[in-house]
């Protein structure tokens, strides 16, 4: 009968004991931020309604300097205040998963005096005579009573925690020792049980889980963190790059312009003196008048091709017909068509929907693009206009039979204020690609010298249905 009475207490222990690891390990799994995770498992060992110790401490391994150092103590510096703890917690009759809510990861705003004493604490690991080294060396717990006759205890450890009788267990995870656990039960003078030593056991297992999981997190959030000063510095070298970027832009504006300006402003102030030195000669006058008329036309049409570039503003789209949009350009062209013998040709996609597009900067692109055409071809020649789909975009192929252009100058037409022309300003490609990029698009460019030109324009359709309708490879056509 005795037999059974003891088999019946032992499996209700069991059973008790297996509840309280699963509370607590359900508590540990609750946070991921390692002060709180360190503090709520010494709350839990030191816990009366959990495996009920008077003091524990964390110690964990620092592998860069090869030390065992103190991380967090949590229990009473007297006997005074230990049983005004325990008075303190006795009124609260919380159960255990209550009492871990509460006080569990309720970190003190300030650290306790046994705390600091057990943060001073750096023991190296090549101290083999210590018990502390010997838990992570063998990883198994010690369990030391009588601790000042003891030579595994140091004499300043026990001098410093004042322990009789103290437990230690090894924080082992993944078959790695990251640290110990030393729990004492210094103001109860309850004794150290066997069977309580292997229930600490058993917890510091899922301790040390919990712990490598909240220094992985927090490696993680510094990676996440340098990562983002590396793309915040990254996107202030990128502002600095785009800023310098500009001010070489203005320079190069700037240069561009008083150069320009220093002839016809030359001209203007010699014809000027001119006819103030014969203000009575009507046909110096007239002349001079006439020249500087002139040039102050080419001030204000050069100054019109800045201003155009530098204050492109953001496309205002709305659906439009860019076939429209191309003929009302052509019509627009057609007597500089008709002065330079060029014919036009179309061949437009009829399944092409309306894009989103800002109408009057898509005319001033087109603009450009038959002007610079224009001029490629001086003895007359053809232009051919064709639109499809492919994919995401809409394209438009404008296709001349000018006189090509070597790569150097492909390569650097779309740079502001380079021309290879007399007279151009070095400003129309480059507001073409501006206003296409604002559009999201892009613009190709193919030419083969004394055969002619392509010039290929992406719009993105977005929304609109795509279409089978595909432009056929184009090549440039002889003269």
């Amino acid at each position: 009968m005795l037999s059974i009475w003891e088999d019946v207490t032992q499996i209700e222990k069991q059973t008790y004991e297996l509840s309280i690891l699963r509370q607590v390990g359900q508590a540990l799994q609750r946070t991921l931020n390692l002060p709180e995770l360190l503090h709520l498992i010494l709350t839990s060992i030191t816990a009366g309604c959990a495996l009920g110790f008077s003091r524990a401490m964390v110690f964990l391994i620092d592998p860069e300097k090869n030390v065992l150092e103190g991380k967090v103590g949590v229990g009473p510096m007297s006997e005074e205040e230990a049983r005004a703890v325990w008075n303190e917690i006795s009124k609260d009759h919380a159960n255990l998963e209550a009492f871990l809510e509460k006080y569990g990861t309720n970190i003190p705003h300030e650290e306790s005096s046994f705390g600091k004493m057990v943060q001073n604490v750096k023991i190296p690991l090549t101290e083999e005579n210590n018990v502390l080294v010997k838990t992570i060396r063998e990883k198994k717990p010690f369990k030391i009573d009588n601790a000042w006759e003891n030579p595994l205890v140091p004499k300043d450890f026990e001098e410093t925690f004042q322990e009789d009788s103290f437990v230690t267990v090894p924080l082992s995870a993944k078959g790695r020792v990251i640290g110990i656990i030393v729990a004492d039960n210094k103001y109860s003078e309850f004794p150290i049980e066997d069977d309580r030593v292997e229930l600490l056991m058993l917890f510091a297992n899922q301790a040390a889980l919990a712990i490598e999981n909240a220094e992985a997190y927090k490696k993680l959030e510094d990676k996440v963190a340098q990562l983002n000063e590396a793309f915040e510095r990254l996107q202030e070298a990128q502002d600095r790059l785009l800023r310098s970027e500009r001010l070489a832009v203005i320079g190069k504006m700037a240069a561009h312009v008083a150069h320009e300006i220093r002839n016809p402003l030359t001209a203007i102030g010699g014809f000027a003196r001119r006819i103030l030195e014969h203000p009575d000669d009507t046909r110096k006058v007239k002349q001079g008048a006439e020249i500087i008329s002139k040039e102050v036309n080419r001030l204000e049409k050069m100054l019109a091709n800045v201003l155009n570039f530098t204050k492109i503003a953001r496309p205002f789209k709305k659906s439009r017909d860019i076939h429209r949009i191309i003929d009302e350009v052509i019509q627009l062209h057609d007597p500089l068509f008709k002065d330079h013998k060029i014919t036009i040709d179309k061949s437009y996609s009829q399944d092409l929907p309306e894009i989103l597009v800002d109408e009057d900067q898509m005319r001033q692109v087109f603009t450009n693009i038959f002007t610079n055409s224009i001029y490629s071809m001086t003895k007359g020649g053809k232009i051919l206009i064709t639109t499809g789909l492919d994919d995401a975009y809409a394209i438009i192929d404008i296709q001349d039979t000018g006189i090509g252009m070597p790569e150097e100058v492909i390569e650097n037409m779309f740079n502001p204020f380079y021309t290879n022309r007399q007279g151009g300003t070095g400003l129309g490609m480059a507001v073409t690609q501006k206003i296409i990029q604002e559009h999201e698009g892009k613009v190709e460019v193919i030419s083969e010298v004394e055969k002619g030109t392509i010039f290929r324009i992406y719009l993105p359709l977005k929304n609109q249905e795509k279409n089978l309708t595909k432009i056929p490879e184009a090549t440039p056509q002889s003269a």
